[in-house]
């Protein structure tokens, strides 16, 4: 009896202690309620639900406020989405903390907002027609035959009289009012309005594939993401389906919206066709020249300040320098004379004055001038980040390419521009790759007898997937391919680079199937109809356009196609004399340019006044020497005319010419001494002139990763390193390992097999360990009550 007593005074005094530290946890929960509101723990390997430090500062960093509009259905969601629109408020409830208020945001339904606007509008209809004015009729929806057909839209009176005729049939039909099918018809027609004007802004829905108890259903919903900023033109993401990439996409709108001047991004296309000179027999202004590369300038210009340079003098980097210097003066001084403004701008172009450029495109370099490969050089070492796309050939894929086969262009860098990498340690490689995993290009083909356009795979179109792109880097973890159209490949020497003081990042390479072809720049010689043409890819067929299969043998080696190269760029120029600008030909007084169409060689006089030689005109000779220079107006170059000086007046009047160099003469000026301090600077070296041109842009396909690609560089480059650091943010690409099919049967035999049985076995210990337990306890109760 008092062992009983002594055990239920133990187990009611366990318990009540139990009790009290439950009923003490739950107090402190409930006191902690509002500080652990929110909080919540990432478990994931890649951090996602972590706001990074980079994108804390920039929220930190806001002024004014920044909206956020989340349009998304709240109904007939899919569960997987669910927890997209979850994780999504959640983000931009912690954005909100972080930024203490700045960044507003809201999750708006825009069938919701429809209905709302629609309802709305209604009313003021009706209210308007009460007064017995004829109200504004709703924009009727424009379709694709409408645009097509050039129709004028149908006039408000034809609206409501088609409004009224629909609204009397189906009343009819269905027995209803007329005026409440009107008031509905009416209702519709606004709902239609508002979404139009969503999608006018890309916020469109899009259809969702569930599957749900074995039955399959796709439904159409909204996600899409507008930022605001002040009363510049909104940001837009038209299709949110990914919390992994929400903080960097919401991160980079916000720097490009909140950013008072666009990032400077320079580019210099060393083969776009200068633009013809005034023809003054020809008043009529000559059209610019297009670069190759336009498409992607002007999708750049969208948020950059985008500009070309030719790399010439009077359009040289310090000319574009002294520009933006000027435009930052007068955008920091609106009232400043030009006197102010002179001064300001005095002592010419300093180091720290290239910090305004953000960005330096080099785009396939070809016979660049001693002068123009200093250029590039000072703005590397003086910390431009820049990016090259270069190669030895390019591919004309345009229409009038492929009526000729396709043809190579020959790119020739230039010794100075090729020793210039050497001693960075990168030279590019010269014969053109193929690979057995390439991109498409669209040519001619033999479809059901009918000759037409399609996309072809070509394995000069060398493609890098993910498996052979970095995923160590922000610029490609995220980037499923990348092709590299007439690619020769780099070397990295590490030799070089580790005397130079730089480190190298290889981002994309060849696969294992890749190969390297010759291309002969005399294949046509001996080809009387092809002579004069270069050689183009469709002689190339078996080479550079099929595949190869398994019995291939000539394999290279994985080959460098795009690396990120850092540090201290050394000037090669560093103590030398500045190379001087290559001088262009003159055009005489009064002339034109030699060699420009309607001009001689002679300042523009008329074919046949040849001045001197054997093919001298005879007309000329009839042409009294004074006439003649009388219509000149003193301006005739005929100096054999000129009644010549006495002996020694010629010598006298040379000697005391400036700069002659005789007594008196003014010495000619030093020459000016080139030096740089490099500073830390980033180069980014594509291994294709092409893999960014219009012709294969405007293709499609694959190659829109190359717009991403390019895209995300030049807003990491030019937009500051905290994106960068953002990117950095590694998603890890669990995919199954080549071979890992082989390897699903010990899997198997370990889940159905081993588990159960070692799970068995510890059922079994356990059972005989209690078992023992219990019947030892019962035995050593017996002993101590002297019972048998």
């Amino acid at each position: 009896m008092a062992d009983s007593q002594a055990y239920r005074r133990k187990f009611f005094t366990n318990n009540l202690i139990f009790l009290g530290l439950c009923l003490l946890i739950l107090l402190l929960v409930y006191g902690v309620a509002d500080t652990l509101s929110g909080k919540k723990i990432d478990m994931t390997a890649d951090e996602v639900y972590t706001v990074s430090d980079p994108t804390r500062d920039i929220l930190n960093n806001l002024i004014d406020k920044v909206r956020v509009d989340y349009y998304v259905s709240s109904e007939n969601l899919p569960s997987s989405f669910q927890t997209i629109v979850r994780d999504t408020g959640d983000m931009f409830e912690e954005f909100r903390e972080i930024s203490g208020g700045k960044l507003e945001y809201r999750v708006r339904d825009p069938d919701d907002d429809a209905d709302e606007y629609a309802q709305k509008q209604v009313t003021e209809y009706f209210e308007v027609k009460a007064r017995g004015v004829d109200p504004k009729e709703p924009e009727p929806v424009q379709t694709i035959e409408m645009l097509f057909s050039q129709r004028k839209p149908p006039s408000s009176e034809e609206i409501r009289n088609q409004r009224d005729q629909a609204a009397s049939k189906i009343a009819a039909s269905q027995g209803r009012p007329k005026d409440e099918v009107y008031r509905s018809l009416l209702t519709d027609e606004f709902k239609e309005q508002y979404k139009q004007k969503l999608e006018q802004d890309q916020i469109v829905s899009f259809p969702i594939t569930e599957s749900e108890a074995g039955s399959i259903r796709q439904v159409r919903v909204y996600s899409s993401i507008r930022i605001s900023y002040l009363d510049r033109q909104p940001e837009i993401i038209p299709v949110h389906y990914s919390i992994e990439n929400l903080e960097y996409e919401l991160a980079s709108r916000i720097v490009k919206l909140t950013t008072e001047t666009k990032s400077v991004i320079a580019v210099f296309d060393a083969r776009k066709p200068a633009t013809p000179p005034m023809n003054p027999m020809n008043p009529m202004q000559q059209p610019q020249s297009q670069s190759e590369y336009a498409g992607i300038w002007g999708a750049l210009r969208e948020f950059f300040d985008v500009r070309e340079v030719a790399l010439t003098e009077g359009d040289s980097l310090d000319d574009l320098i002294t520009t933006l210097k000027e435009e930052k003066f007068e955008r920091e001084n609106d009232d400043a004379d030009d006197d102010a403004k002179g001064k300001a701008l005095e002592g010419g172009i300093q180091p720290a004055d290239f910090k305004l450029l953000s960005v330096l495109v080099v785009a396939q370099p070809h016979d660049l001038q001693d002068r123009q490969v200093y250029e590039i050089n000072r703005a590397v070492s003086l910390g431009v980040k820049t990016i090259f796309l270069a190669s030895r050939h390019s591919l004309d894929v345009s229409q009038q390419g492929m009526q000729q086969g396709f043809p190579f262009v020959s790119l020739q860098p230039g010794a100075d521009f090729e020793d210039l990498l050497k001693s960075w340690g990168m030279e590019l490689q010269h014969e053109v790759l193929g690979s057995n995993q390439c991109g498409a290009i669209q040519v001619p083909q033999r479809i059901a007898g009918f000759t037409m356009m399609a996309a072809r795979p070509v394995s000069i179109a060398v493609s890098a997937t993910r498996n052979w792109l970095s995923q160590d880097s922000a610029l490609t973890n995220r980037i499923p391919a990348l092709i590299f159209p007439t690619t020769v490949g780099m070397q990295l020497r590490q030799d070089a680079m580790d005397k130079a003081g730089l480190k190298s990042e290889v981002l994309a390479r060849t696969s294992e199937q890749s190969w390297s072809v010759s291309i002969d720049p005399f294949r046509n010689v001996q080809n009387p109809m092809r002579r004069n043409q270069p050689p183009a890819l469709v002689q190339y067929q078996r080479e550079l356009i099929e595949r190869q299969d398994e019995n291939f043998t000539d394999w290279v080696d994985s080959t460098p196609l795009a690396a990120l190269v850092t540090g201290k760029f050394p000037f090669k120029y560093q103590g030398q004399p500045v190379p001087a600008w290559k001088k262009e030909p003159e055009a005489p007084p009064g002339g034109m340019p030699p060699g420009f169409p309607g001009g001689g060689p002679h300042g523009g006089l008329p074919p046949g006044f040849g001045l001197g030689g054997g093919d001298r005109d005879e007309t000329l000779d009839a042409v009294d020497p004074v006439d003649l220079a009388m219509l000149q107006e003193g301006d005739s170059p005929v100096a054999a005319e000129t009644p010549a000086a006495p002996a020694g007046e010629t010598a006298a009047a040379t000697g005391d010419a400036p700069g002659a160099g005789g007594e008196g003469a003014e010495p000619a000026p030093p020459p000016e001494i080139a030096d740089v301090q490099p500073s830390e600077g980033t180069v980014l070296f594509l291994a294709s002139a092409d893999m960014m041109k219009n012709p294969f842009l405007t293709q499609r396909g694959d190659y829109q990763s190359n717009i991403n690609f390019f895209y995300n560089v030049v807003e990491n480059f030019g937009l500051g390193d905290q994106l960068i650091q953002i990117r950095r943010k590694q998603l890890t690409a669990r995919q199954f390992k080549p071979g890992s099919e082989d390897s699903y049967k010990p899997i198997l035999w370990l889940n159905l097999v081993v588990v159960p049985f070692l799970v068995a076995i510890v059922g079994v210990v356990l059972f005989v360990s209690r078992r023992a337990q219990g019947v030892n306890y019962e035995r050593n109760y017996l002993a101590r009550h002297g019972k048998s």
